[in-house]
């Protein structure tokens, strides 16, 4: 039996991606679905309608939506409708039908999330997706992550008199956006200092050229809470002390799903003789520079603290590219028969289950018995291939 597959067209202000290229339609389609497009949805991405109907997709209208989307089985989108829309998408989608996309999950407003659990619609988030080499390849908020740290050091070498090239630059955080805005910035030919609680790639900083500096905590038996405030120390006095003042700093110090912590206090960037600009990477979750304004640019003293928006928006083809790739995979793994066990990776991408027949994933709301809930999810995994002619 052929799924049938919706791609949505953005609405988020100033998003510039779209879920799927023309050049993966042909994938869904060899995975036994049809592929539905809504009217110019790649358009900002440099996709016309025509480009998706040789490739073998069907366009429908936004006006149709009512009747057209009652039929759709799964939903494919990079951020959440506009609120009125993705109520709209809600209201109208059968139940036990699938949507996948960046869902905020980690938001403090929760309410989309029930309205998709109250009419037992099964959702898929990016955020929850485990982090490790099985998945690494079809991540998609690694490969965005990517683009952000990309894009950060090209905005201060674009907009700071002499760019790039002989500045100090710290990095706070070696991630994904931690390691490619390092990577990038060597490439300007500056000089750079990584700071992680991991040394995991310390050697690849150092072959690039890069300093290295690892946190520590003075007791393993610490708290978290301890053991941030020992990292904020180290990281406080790094920027005090520094024997050459760091031009820039990018702050990348978050774990998934997790509230980023606070790491740069006000007092210390007030404190700084040299003007010094702050990335924080981190803002949209708390950020990881006190007094930080997510969106916006503070300055405090001589120095400021910028939070862009929209990272990946500003390559919205190479983006979009990468975005599209992951999705293919995901819902190839999504769509294939479980025959290898309990550690294959279709489990590993059913972990990023949010809800499912009106239930929410308790890991939202921090509770360690969740195994009910992966059982429910690998229950209907199962229902949901049987018959169909996957390939993989």
């Amino acid at each position: 039996m052929k799924k049938n597959i919706l791609i949505l067209r953005e609405t988020r202000k100033n998003e510039t991606r779209v879920a799927i290229t023309p050049f993966e339609v042909k994938a869904l389609n060899d995975l036994g679905c049809r592929t539905f497009v809504e009217r110019n949805a790649g358009e900002k991405s440099g996709y016309s309608d025509m480009d998706y109907e040789i490739n073998g997709a069907k366009i429908i209208d936004r006006n149709s939506f009512a009747q057209d989307i009652q039929d759709i089985d799964i939903v494919l989108q990079v951020k959440r409708p506009q609120e009125n829309i993705e109520a709209e998408i809600i209201n109208n989608l059968s139940a036990q039908s699938v949507v996948l996309g960046f869902l905020d999950p980690q938001i403090s407003s929760t309410n989309h999330i029930k309205q998709y659990a109250q009419k037992k619609i099964t959702t898929f988030a990016w955020e929850l997706l485990p982090q490790n080499i099985e998945t690494a390849s079809f991540d998609a908020t690694a490969k965005m992550s990517r683009i952000t740290g990309e894009i950060v050091v090209e905005d201060f070498n674009k907009t700071c008199q002499g760019g790039l090239q002989n500045k100090n630059v710290l990095v706070i955080g070696i991630g994904n956006a931690g390691l490619a805005a390092i990577k990038h910035a060597v490439d300007h030919k500056a000089f750079v200092t990584g700071v992680s609680t991991s040394k995991r790639y310390a050697k690849t900083l150092k072959s690039w050229g890069c300093d290295f500096i690892q946190l520590k905590s003075s007791d393993h038996n610490n708290s978290k809470s301890q053991n941030i405030e020992e990292y904020k120390q180290q990281i406080n006095c790094l920027l005090l002390q520094a024997k050459s003042p760091f031009d820039v700093v990018i702050c990348c110090a978050r774990y998934r799903n997790h509230k980023a912590p606070i790491l740069i206090s006000s007092e210390t960037i007030n404190a700084l003789k040299h003007k010094t600009v702050f990335y924080d990477l981190t803002a949209s979750s708390g950020g990881n520079c006190e007094n930080n304004q997510y969106g916006k640019t503070v300055t405090l003293g001589k120095s400021e603290i910028r939070s862009l928006t929209g990272y990946p928006q500003r390559k919205p083809q190479l983006s979009s590219s990468l975005y599209a790739d992951c999705m293919v995979d995901f819902v190839s793994y999504l769509l294939s028969k479980n025959d290898n066990g309990s550690n294959d990776v279709r489990n590993l991408c059913l972990k990023s289950c949010l809800t499912h027949n009106g239930l929410i994933n308790p890991i939202i709301s921090e509770t360690s018995k969740y195994s009910f809930f992966d059982y429910q999810v690998r229950q209907w995994s199962d229902s949901l291939v049987s018959g169909m002619v996957t390939k993989k």
